[in-house]
């Protein structure tokens, strides 16, 4: 067994002369070219039994780059294999019709139900203490008012009959960690310390039932637009 950039291969015997390697600009439009392993009085002596091993082989090639290999090139053979993705070389920018289809975009409708929230706290102690929260979307404008209880009374009052709930604010990566302690089953996406995304789970005690939550960011700019026109 060899090993060459991470390839493993198996050590046996090819169906190629060093010779053949070697010269194989000059004989390779000869017949049988791979047997031909010397050239005396101009005639050329084959034989099967001078044959090198793979390793052999790769250490010519390796040793003749720009003479024996050639760069892979991205075509509709290549594509259909594993190597798809390690081509770098284009050499045209053509298509035929099989690689081109016109289709037409259609928004894929993931059936979230979209609430805005924002929480105001009191930052002046170590710890900060939501005492206000805000949803808002088309359907509901709402505020809960209570150091600490606001974030529970927001969870409560979502609604149980609109499929899954996507909470989004300015900076969900703040606002969450007022309503984590609420949820179940959660499994976030963390960034550099930060929660892009956040899925979970709450039960809600007062109506028995349980509704599923996806908590993301969103731009300043839109947060500022929707601001203003619910205002």
């Amino acid at each position: 067994m060899g090993l060459v950039k991470g390839h493993y291969f198996i050590n046996d015997y090819t169906e190629l002369t060093s010779y053949c390697l070697d010269n194989y600009e000059e004989i390779k439009d000869i017949k049988d070219c791979n047997k031909i392993y010397r050239e005396i009085n101009d005639t050329y002596e084959r034989g099967s039994d001078r044959f090198i091993k793979a390793f052999q082989m790769f250490k010519i090639m390796m040793e003749n780059v720009d003479k024996l290999i050639t760069p892979m090139e991205l075509t509709d053979d290549v594509l259909n294999t594993q190597f798809y993705d390690k081509v770098d070389a284009y050499n045209t920018l053509e298509y035929n019709e099989k690689n081109c289809r016109l289709e037409e975009y259609v928004e894929k409708d993931k059936h979230q139900y979209k609430i805005f929230f924002d929480f105001e706290t009191i930052t002046s102690e170590e710890k900060h203490m939501p005492y206000l929260c805000w949803i808002y979307n088309d359907d509901i404008q709402q505020e809960f008012i209570g150091i600490n209880s606001c974030a529970v009374d927001m969870l409560n009052a979502l609604p149980h009959d609109k499929g899954e709930i996507l909470l989004i604010a300015h900076n969900s990566d703040y606002d969450c960690r007022f309503i984590l302690e609420y949820l179940q089953n959660v499994k976030p996406i963390v960034k550099g310390g930060r929660f892009l995304q956040i899925k979970a789970s709450y039960y809600n005690p007062i109506n028995k039932k349980k509704i599923n939550i996806i908590i993301k960011s969103v731009d300043k700019l839109l947060m500022i637009y929707i601001n203003i026109k619910i205002k």
